[in-house]
């Protein structure tokens, strides 16, 4: 959703079109970015104690990957 502001406000001023009424800032639209990418791609980092490392007895990644299956 946050890009796709981005893609608006892009679009927008390319037409000469003035900005919207509602404005969020362009430093919270890009943190929300931001912390979006981090949320999908630390669940792939693996833990410090290996692959099959943390509280479980199966590979770390396996809610990760049954998510995007479903």
């Amino acid at each position: 959703m946050a890009a796709g502001i981005l893609f608006l406000r892009w679009n927008r001023r390319k037409l000469g079109l003035p900005r919207g009424e509602f404005k969020a800032w362009d430093f919270a639209v890009i943190f929300t970015i931001l912390v979006n990418i981090y949320l999908l791609v630390m669940p792939w980092y693996p833990p410090e104690s290996g692959r099959y490392g943390g509280d479980v007895s199966f590979w770390y990644a396996t809610y990760v990957v049954s998510g995007i299956a479903m």
